[in-house]
């Protein structure tokens, strides 16, 4: 009987588990360099970072139940043999208790997996794992440290509806599948429209999920809720303590309705709000690009398409040149469909971005703060 190795501690890697002990297929251990991850054992089954698993000489195929799966793939040496979760997974999935994460959400998040996996082993497809959405900049709560730099706007404002459909409709006609639009501001439920918007994005049939990010300090109004109702629709919600002030009526509402949502506390945050350019050497701006923890966060901002939010939104608040390389905008693209994915798909594969050296890099292992300090009014910054 051959030996496995699942790379991926999270609701993927537990599904694939769970299909590795329906097919009688030994599962050594979870391969995860996360020191976040390295103390859980809910599974049964040991958690050890790839050095461990090579300086014990513990062999066995990996299955890679992350995403990026080519950036795992090129960690490997030629002599560890691979699959991805997708080729055992892309079928009728068990009933599964989660416990990395909440089984509605999880669920979700492994169809994302197999999703961008899939993509990956068909490259002429032009996917997208998810977009942040930015409909408002307006905020309930003010953060010194926001990563998304909301803290600076003096006045901040609301995307119109139908700029935000029009920019959707236009950016997601360009993909094969989009899975997920994450709507985000600050705060998505401080815009008075919201509700119009969700229910012209739902209609949008190459977008598999839409899912509000929000602090739990604003409960939408019953008939938002019913429009959340749809199985397109959930909310990831951060618990910040006190300040997410309406946590408990919001999941009371959430459950009453069977909205799908997850929670997960704020915990710490890396601390990279600053905006000023450092003058770094070309290969170190693109080091610090491929060290970000944030560089998949893809956002439309104002109708504009950057890799990341901090891009977007120190460009939107003129604290750094708009450099024309960095962004696209979406009704430029034109009605040539195929020379717009030729631009799109070069666009997602880039490594250098000059606007990394106005940033000061979002580490997986750099420094951490205390989460959502607050802040009595918006903070200074110069313009250019």
């Amino acid at each position: 009987m051959s030996d496995y190795i699942i790379y991926g501690y999270c609701p993927t890697g537990e599904a694939a588990l769970q299909e590795c002990l329906n097919r009688n297929w030994n599962v050594v251990c979870y391969c995860d360099d996360r020191e976040i991850k390295r103390d859980h054992y809910e599974t049964g089954v040991p958690i050890l970072s790839l050095k461990e698993i090579r300086k014990s000489n513990i062999k066995g195929t990996f299955i890679i139940a992350i995403a990026n799966c080519g950036q795992i793939i090129n960690k490997l040496d030629n002599s560890e043999e691979y699959i991805l979760a997708a080729e055992i997974l892309d079928g009728p999935r068990p009933d599964i208790n989660y416990a990395t994460k909440k089984k509605d959400m999880a669920n979700i998040e492994v169809d994302a997996f197999i999703a961008e996996q899939n993509a990956y082993l068909h490259p002429e497809r032009l996917f997208l794992r998810n977009v942040d959405l930015e409909i408002t900049e307006r905020c309930s709560m003010r953060c010194r440290d926001c990563s998304n730099l909301m803290q600076y706007y003096e006045h901040p404002k609301n995307f119109a509806p139908a700029d935000l459909i029009h920019w959707m409709t236009v950016f997601s006609s360009y993909f094969d599948e989009i899975f997920e639009v994450r709507l985000i501001g600050g705060e998505p439920f401080m815009h008075t429209q919201v509700q119009e918007i969700l229910s012209e994005l739902i209609k949008l049939e190459n977008i598999r999920q839409i899912t509000f990010y929000t602090n739990a300090t604003i409960v939408p109004k019953d008939s938002l809720l019913d429009v959340m109702t749809s199985p397109k629709v959930g909310a990831c919600i951060t618990d910040y303590g006190d300040l997410s002030r309406n946590i408990h009526k919001m999941i009371q509402a959430f459950d009453e309705r069977h909205i799908i949502y997850d929670v997960h506390e704020a915990g710490m945050w890396a601390k990279c709000s600053d905006i000023r350019k450092r003058n770094r050497a070309s290969e170190d701006i693109e080091q610090t690009f491929i060290n970000c923890c944030a560089k998949n966060l893809y956002t439309i901002l104002d109708g504009k398409f950057f890799r990341c939010p901090f891009m977007a939104n120190a460009m939107n608040l003129q604290a750094m040149p708009y450099i024309e390389d960095d962004y696209i905008d979406i009704c430029s693209l034109g009605d040539d469909r195929e020379k717009a994915r030729l631009i799109l798909k070069d666009f997602l594969k880039r490594s250098y971005w000059a606007s990394c050296d106005y940033c000061s890099g979002r580490l997986f292992d750099g420094e951490e703060i205390p989460a959502a300090i607050q802040i009595a009014a918006p903070l200074p910054y110069e313009k250019v």
